[in-house]
């Protein structure tokens, strides 16, 4: 960034900034939504869809706050990118919870 010799960027400098910013809300925000499932479907699956769905809404608004409050200040179109991988492994949360719980099922339903 500051090669003797040369102007430093100020966009870059702020490009950098922005990465940095949006990766660690990210980051911050999936801990927080994996915090919430595991905390509140820690020893209740298997349960009812229902129930998981309900859970995860509450995860995915809990885990969208802190990355918007973490991110204020920076353009939605430069968080987009973050919001976007965000939200991709939220579901892939989701399905990855739902999957195990029908294993469970199954696994009970073979021992009656």
């Amino acid at each position: 960034m500051n090669t003797p010799g040369t102007v430093p960027s100020v966009q870059s400098a702020w490009e950098t900034f922005v990465h940095t910013k949006c990766s660690e809300a990210k980051h911050a925000a999936l801990q927080v939504y994996e915090s919430w499932m595991k905390s509140q479907l820690d020893g209740e699956l298997p349960c009812d869809s229902d129930e998981i769905r309900l859970v995860q809404q509450t995860a995915i608004e809990e885990s969208m706050r802190l990355f918007q409050e973490e991110t204020f200040g920076v353009s939605a179109i430069s968080s987009e990118k973050y919001l976007d991988e965000l939200t991709v492994g939220k579901q892939e949360e989701i399905f990855f919870v739902l999957y195990e719980r029908k294993e469970e099922e199954i696994k009970e339903n073979k021992q009656f």
